[in-house]
């Protein structure tokens, strides 16, 4: 005669056979697995991936000289750009503290490229300036690279026509986006290979450098770029 455990219950051991029932008979095991499956799968659908921003007018003709160890005196024009993505930075070569802390991350974004595999070509163009001279100083201090990063310094009637051209870039992206401009044009802009102007993101905005990453790359893939 079996005793009956206090409290009525009974022990009847393992399974018949003297083995445990498998791990994928049990419900709790088959639903977690099924779930970390199913999540799996429609992370894809579930990622927001932006439009890349339109078109508000196209780069003009512009000259310059370039400034990166190399090519220090060679000449250049904006027709050079096309049939690739670039990001236009531009700064105020006169405001000392404001200029170090671009080029700074001007550094940083060079790097970001390259460290997720983006081969994507930065170019600095100073809004009042600089000389050639000058930007070549500023190129060799912030450690500019023919492949990364440059700052051309423009002739003056480029520099003008670039003047106009950023200024009103970025008061319609300012309308369409429904921010409030504060007078400061330093910022970035994404150049497609059709020489269109993408975007206007302002300087200062804390997630402005992931934002141009992002946004640039979209660019990239749109036009069919790996």
């Amino acid at each position: 005669m079996v005793e009956e455990p206090e409290g009525g219950q009974r022990d009847d051991g393992p399974a018949p056979g003297g083995r445990a029932s498998p791990p994928w008979r049990n419900p709790w095991i088959v639903s977690f697995v099924l779930g970390a499956i199913t999540l799996t799968l429609l992370r894809p659908c579930m990622r927001y991936v932006p439009e890349p921003p339109e078109v508000m007018t196209v780069l003009p003709a512009l000259v310059g000289t370039l400034t990166a160890e190399g090519r220090a005196g060679r000449a250049w024009e904006s027709a050079s750009l096309g049939g690739a993505v670039h990001v236009l930075h531009g700064f105020c070569a006169g405001c000392e503290g404001e200029r170090e802390a671009h080029l700074a991350a001007l550094g940083r974004m060079r790097d970001r490229y390259r460290e997720a595999g983006i081969a994507i070509m930065l170019w600095s163009v100073g809004l009042d300036g600089p000389t050639a001279e000058e930007a070549e100083a500023l190129c060799a201090a912030w450690g500019c690279d023919p492949d990364g990063w440059q700052i051309v310094a423009l002739d003056e009637a480029s520099r003008a026509r670039f003047l106009a051209t950023w200024t009103e870039q970025r008061a319609r992206v300012a309308v369409l986006e429904g921010w409030i401009s504060d007078g400061d044009s330093s910022g970035w802009v994404i150049l497609d290979p059709e020489g269109g102007l993408r975007g206007f993101y302002p300087w200062g905005r804390p997630e402005v450098e992931d934002e141009v990453l992002h946004r640039s790359r979209r660019v990239q893939l749109a036009y069919g770029q790996r």
